[in-house]
């Protein structure tokens, strides 16, 4: 007779003092407003959240939704900051490879973030005080000792789990060759990560495969969020233009540029995704899925369990 799945009641408890200790050791980098460090913290806050939702059937509802909204706070806490922070630092680059036409609009549009960023520090003070507060380690221990003592199968629950954000992923590529758009193209980003998130918290079940996996995953993510990164700086060099009541023309050269590095982006990103979501692409993800190298479940010998009666 199959008992509890032992790895499952053991890896989630692992996964989730690994990520709090990660999420932690970041806090006084991004208290100090250091730029890698308000970014490594909204990574680990994510992946943090990401485990809370991989592991979510193994605890108990009540604890898993009050310690989640308290790390997606966490992370909302640091979005505008970090997509400032980028936006500002692409402006430095794109400064030293664009025509001077250019630069009366990259020192205006930078004054105008950099306003809008020092406006965000009370966020990201907010966020850092979240992640030190009592109540945040009071609710990871309430969410620990919430623990159900799954009777799931760990290798069996994470492939289903696996290929559902595969499927989702895949999904969101194909509605987006449809309909291509910003915003469908957005979503096919979102489905990157949390695929990536759960890639890397199911690696120790897997071997090179997965790392293999991982890295192809990646690859076509950051290509993604680098193209995402110009979209949102172009809007934000024409909402500049709007708001300081500047002529459009003023700014042409500078969104041109944006847009230059977004449509690169979006090529290569074009050249790696089709690989990913054919038919020889969807096998081969679905074999490093398939392919575990531990165990998890233990058998309870009847017999045994009569005799200790």
């Amino acid at each position: 007779m199959k008992g509890p799945c032992v790895l499952a009641q053991r890896s989630a408890r692992e996964a989730l003092i690994e990520r709090v200790e990660v999420l932690r050791s970041h806090v006084k980098a991004a208290a100090a407003h250091d730029v890698d460090g308000i970014h490594d913290l909204r990574v680990a806050s994510r992946r943090l959240r990401a485990i809370v939702g991989d592991a979510s059937g193994r605890f108990r509802k009540r604890a898993v939704k009050a310690f989640r909204k308290r790390v997606r706070a966490i992370t909302r806490g640091l979005g505008k900051a970090r997509e400032l922070d980028v936006s500002i630092g692409l402006l430095d680059e794109i400064k030293k490879s664009t025509h001077k036409e250019a630069h009366a609009a990259i020192a205006r549009t930078a004054r105008y973030l950099r306003k809008l960023r020092d406006a965000e520090s009370k966020q990201v003070d907010e966020s850092c005080a979240r992640v030190r507060a009592k109540g945040f380690g009071e609710e990871l221990q309430i969410l620990l000792d919430a623990d159900k003592g799954s009777s799931k199968c760990h290798r069996k629950d994470t492939r289903a789990t696996l290929r559902r954000r595969y499927r989702a992923l895949s999904d969101a590529y194909h509605d987006w060759v449809k309909s291509p758009s910003d915003e469908s193209l957005h979503a096919v980003r979102v489905a990157f990560k949390k695929l990536r998130y759960s890639c890397e918290i199911a690696k120790p079940l897997y071997g090179h495969r997965m790392e293999e996996f991982i890295e192809q995953v990646k690859a076509a993510q950051e290509v993604l969020g680098d193209w995402n990164d110009m979209r949102v700086l172009r809007d934000y060099v024409m909402r500049c233009a709007e708001d300081e009541k500047r002529k459009l023309a003023e700014f042409a050269p500078l969104e041109e540029a944006c847009h230059t590095r977004a449509q690169t982006d979006l090529g290569k990103f074009v050249e790696l995704a089709p690989t990913m979501f054919d038919k020889s692409g969807q096998s081969a993800a679905q074999k490093v899925f398939a392919k575990q190298q531990q165990q998890c479940c233990i058998r309870r010998n009847p017999k045994s369990d009569i005799k200790k009666a």
